[in-house]
């Protein structure tokens, strides 16, 4: 592929003035201007009047710009570029409590601050969800450097890697990690953990466990300053479905890779605005050495007449090695304080991000191409595969557009995806809908769907004769001969749905899966039972373990321990509760963070209802229509077959209505879920933090005796 020379792009976010942080009062004047038409940037050096620096860039972004806006301008085209098999890295640079990690890593409050990260996991997954020509792999790690050392945040199997405060330090068995050079000159971190997932859950999983083992401390100028520099990467696989059955023939098959590096620098600090003393004095001097060290490796990037670019001066220029000048799409995210009295860090901020759009990489499309036993696939093999690719292209769109003229549209023909485990899942919701109900006939679009069927068809059968038989052991009456037969259940599917949504009122989260399609097959889109999450209900005083539950892991209640005990616990953790000077933070967020998941809770369960309310519109649309289109009986009056047209006419149109409103509604569930989900996370991560904070509050009265 030929290279792509291109400068790195810079972004700028303003964060949003304050009137207070902590106990400092900002001053009243502005720092900065921003002028979004012109995409420039003037830092105020009079303000009398009112003139200052002027730096342009790419894109300038006003403290009214939201986390989503944020994305859409700074990390939406690096992400897309990604699943095309380019290398990318978005980066978060700025001094300490302009919102670096707001920016990277999203507020802990509503779903809408979701930060980068998050946003690029969701879009990722949704498009390889929408791509059915290619089969991707997706790996994720999250690591950070903590005093010039590198530490993984996924590795659980050792609670803590530099002693934070509240965990343990043992890392005596750690695999150390170490930043390596393949033969490609690529750099690669030795002992990194790469975990496979499957789904956007699965990925938010890793992302907020290795958040929970983040080193951040306070400060007078943040709450919540991180400590280390943090590098979440995605790493991606992608190859053609047809090359699984065609290419192992040939002996050949092409993957590209790609990776995306999200990149949360620590920010820069002024010691005498700060105040730090002790260990976050020594960690400031850290952070600023990697970062001056950073800012050389730039400049001499910038540099044509520089042979030498010091890129292993630090562990964190010899990790950005590609980011900064090799084979990558890079993206700078600046983050400036706009008071005046951070000028002084505000216009250093920006003079790095000039130097950076002086650096130029040179991207590519990574293509890796594997032959067999007999070594390269010849020039005639590969010839004879782009015809066939071809043909199946061709005959593909045929096939859509015989569909399309017989009325049907997302007709699935992919054997792979016929067989997957959600179309399987499909099926056997039509096939107990069938049982149920005799109109309910699964719609036939081919052969293998039909085969698909058969086995589901099988399996519920199976199934049922094997529940009959416990059934009947257990009340010691032996099992009939006959197979089981199919009784209509003595509860409407309403009612039962009704019960379940007022289920999930009550404080509990379902567990829906989703159909491959929206449009097709609306017969199979039923919700399933919801199962209960007993984190939100007032009473419970059992706090939460120290380490982050895992994904799919159920909640383990806290050992048994002595009565006397877990009074002095209960009377213990309500003293911290009660706290009034200050009250601690960390309890306050978590009492946002539930009711935020209370209010999406009750709003998922309403689009819920109003979906099984259109299926059951749908049905029984649907059965009036079959009934209507029967042939009317001799001696039908010929007036009455007109009427009898026009009222088909008006039950397909009722038809077309209910179902683009089910679509539109399933959009929405959909989206919901995802947040519901978002919110369950970050109410267990402050549940976490909120025992931490505890234990650290109790064992500060232990020390002054109570």
């Amino acid at each position: 592929m030929s290279n792509a020379h291109k400068r790195v792009r810079v972004c700028i976010r303003v964060r949003p003035p304050v009137g207070k942080t902590n106990g400092v009062v900002s001053s009243t004047g502005p720092g900065v201007v921003v002028d979004d038409r012109e995409q420039t940037i003037s830092v105020v050096t009079n303000a009398a009047s009112g003139t200052g620096t002027c730096f342009h860039f790419d894109q300038v972004l006003s403290s009214q710009t939201n986390q989503a806006g944020v994305y859409q301008n700074a990390a939406s085209e690096i992400v897309e570029s990604v699943l095309s098999g380019y290398n990318g890295t978005i980066m978060a640079y700025g001094q300490t409590g302009a919102g670096k990690t707001f920016t990277m890593s999203g507020g802990k409050r509503q779903f809408e601050d979701r930060g980068v990260i998050a946003r690029s996991i969701s879009s990722i997954f949704q498009q390889i969800h929408r791509d059915s020509e290619h089969s991707y792999v997706v790996r994720v790690s999250y690591m950070e450097v903590y005093n010039e050392n590198l530490y993984d945040l996924l590795n659980f199997t050792e609670p803590n890697s530099h002693g934070a405060p509240g965990m343990a330090n043992n890392n005596n068995h750690r695999e150390e990690l170490v930043v390596q050079e393949n033969e490609k000159g690529q750099t690669f971190i030795r002992g990194l953990t790469r975990p496979v997932v499957k789904t956007e859950e699965d990925a938010l999983d890793m992302l907020f466990q290795g958040e929970t083992n983040r080193t951040i401390a306070e400060h007078c100028l943040n709450a919540s300053s991180t400590r280390s520099h943090c590098l979440f990467t995605i790493y991606i696989e992608k190859k053609r479905a047809v090359d699984d059955e065609m290419m192992e023939q040939s002996n050949n098959s092409v993957t590209t890779f790609s990776k995306l590096h999200l990149v949360d620098l620590a920010g820069s600090e002024r010691m005498k605005k700060t105040h730090v003393t002790g260990v976050m004095l020594k960690e400031a001097s850290h952070i600023n050495k990697s970062l001056t060290f950073l800012e050389q490796v730039v400049i001499a990037l910038g540099d044509k007449k520089r042979q030498h670019i010091p890129y292993r001066q630090t562990p964190l220029t010899n990790i950005l090695k590609d980011s900064l000048g090799g084979n990558c799409r890079t993206m700078l995210i600046a983050c400036v304080w706009p008071e005046d009295n951070h000028n002084d860090q505000t216009l250093a901020t920006l003079k790095f991000a000039t130097r950076m759009m002086r650096v130029k990489t040179s991207a590519m499309i990574n293509v890796a191409q594997q032959g067999g036993q007999g070594g390269p696939a010849s020039a005639e093999t590969q010839v004879m595969l782009q015809k066939y690719l071809q043909e199946i292209k061709r005959l593909r769109e045929e096939l859509a557009i015989h569909d399309t003229l017989a009325g049907r549209s997302f007709v699935e023909y992919d054997v792979k995806s016929i067989r997957s485990t959600a179309s399987r899942s499909l099926y056997r919701n039509q096939v107990k809908e069938y049982l149920r109900d005799e109109h309910c006939v699964p719609e036939i679009v081919n052969l293998e769907q039909t085969r698909q069927f058969f086995s589901v068809f099988r399996e519920v059968c199976l199934e049922n004769q094997a529940t009959l038989d416990q059934t009947s052991s257990s009340n010691g009456i032996s099992p009939p001969a006959v197979p089981l037969s199919i009784t209509t259940p003595s509860k409407t599917t309403e009612s039962r749905m009704v019960k379940q949504f007022r289920a999930m009122r009550a404080g509990s989260l379902p567990l829906i899966k989703s159909p491959e399609s929206q449009d097709k097959r609306i017969h199979g889109n039923q919700p399933e039972t919801p199962e209960e999450d007993h984190d939100d209900k007032p009473e419970r005083t059992i706090l939460p373990p120290l380490r982050p539950f895992s994904a799919g892991e159920g909640r383990k209640q806290a050992p048994t321990a002595p009565v006397q005990d877990q009074r002095s616990e209960k009377e213990l953790f309500e003293a911290f509760k009660q706290q009034e000077s200050p009250r601690p933070e960390s309890l306050l967020d978590l009492d946002v963070a539930k009711q935020n998941l209370r209010q999406a809770k009750a709003q998922f369960a309403n689009l819920g209802l109003d979906i099984n309310r259109l299926k059951l519109d749908i049905d029984g649309l649907t059965l009036k229509l079959q009934e209507a289109r029967q042939v009317p009986i001799e001696g039908t009056p010929a007036d009455t077959s007109d009427t009898s047209s026009s009222g088909t006419d008006f039950l397909v149109l009722q038809l077309k209505d209910a179902k683009k409103q089910y679509r539109e509604r399933f959009e929405s569930f959909q989206e919901k879920k995802a947040e519901v989900k978002y919110l369950l996370k970050i109410k267990d991560q402050m549940l976490d933090k909120v025992t931490r904070d505890f234990e650290v509050w109790k064992l500060e009265h232990e020390q002054r005796g109570w």
